[in-house]
């Protein structure tokens, strides 16, 4: 064994008890696609990336660059964060330490893509990944992920100790007085923000032959638009327990990927796409149907 491959196989082995590795090593292995917000690098400008959420990755591969690395290999599209979009590839290499905030979709289970553009096993071959310790095992059966419930501590058996006798005494109630519970005021029933959110975005739903669209351009705009009513839900339960109303840069981070991630969901229930060009789907159906009458 080489020094090189000692020390590789050293770092997996460390970072594979990793607290976000595991999370998403998990996710693999249920096949649940993850969103997570990543900060890319902004220089030299030929290797600048677009920080930004990833929205429902399908990671398939976990490895090691050249450099020593973490990397995950994922299939991403719209409406993700990207520089350089996803019309020639969907495939991206994502360094570990880049990311944050992983959310984990388990209600959604992903198939292997046969796109022609990658193929499984070919990790080290494609680079910038050049080992690789996991890939998605596509024969397996899935292995959901849980929320595992907390183990409630045992309380220890305390000995029984008898009284000892004593004279019976009428309490004095008179000093005594009720506790004062200063009960929190109760939320206003807010509406249903999710469905309030899809009717604003309907008509802007443009229906194809080959099914419902919304661009990029209108998932930014009404994903921005539920932020903020998302901003707003939660000042108002700050201001009731009388705590600070100014969300941090951490919350703003939270809001954004969780935001876009519900509005993703939203529209994945209803069967709606998200595309950077609407046009080019019109464009794309014609030239199909050109080739298949002519």
């Amino acid at each position: 064994m080489t020094l090189f491959q000692f020390y590789k196989d050293f770092i997996f082995e460390q970072n594979f008890g990793n607290r976000k590795v595991k999370s998403i090593i998990d996710a693999m292995k249920g096949r649940h696609p993850i969103t997570f917000y990543y900060s890319g690098p902004q220089s030299p400008p030929e290797d600048r990336v677009l920080n930004g959420v990833r929205i429902r990755a399908e990671v398939v591969a976990y490895g090691l660059s050249k450099k020593g690395n973490e990397l995950i290999r994922a299939y991403v599209g719209p409406p993700s964060a990207s520089l350089r979009g996803f019309d020639k590839n969907n495939w991206r290499t994502f360094r570990i330490d880049r990311i944050s905030s992983v959310r984990i979709l388990n209600d959604e289970v992903f198939e292997k893509r046969n796109d022609g553009k990658y193929k499984e096993g070919n990790e080290s071959t494609l680079g910038p990944m050049v080992k690789t310790y996991f890939t998605i095992k596509w024969t397996d059966q899935p292995i959901p992920v849980t929320k595992k419930e907390k183990l409630q501590p045992i309380k220890p058996i305390e000995p029984e100790i008898k009284p000892k006798p004593s004279k019976e005494l009428e309490p004095d109630t008179s000093k005594l007085q009720e506790p004062s519970i200063k009960e929190k005021p109760p939320l206003n029933p807010s509406l249903d923000i999710g469905k309030e959110i899809y009717k604003k975005l309907e008509p802007n739903i443009q229906q194809k032959e080959s099914g419902k669209y919304l661009s990029i351009i209108d998932f930014d705009k009404f994903s921005k638009e539920l932020y903020k009513m998302r901003e707003k839900e939660w000042m108002d339960a700050q201001k009731v327990f009388n705590k600070n109303i100014k969300p941090g840069e951490g919350t703003r981070k939270r809001f954004e990927i969780d935001t876009k991630n519900e509005l993703a969901t939203i529209l994945r229930k209803n069967n709606i796409n998200v595309v950077n060009n609407i046009d080019t789907i019109s464009e794309s159906l014609k030239k199909i149907k050109r080739l298949m009458y002519h």
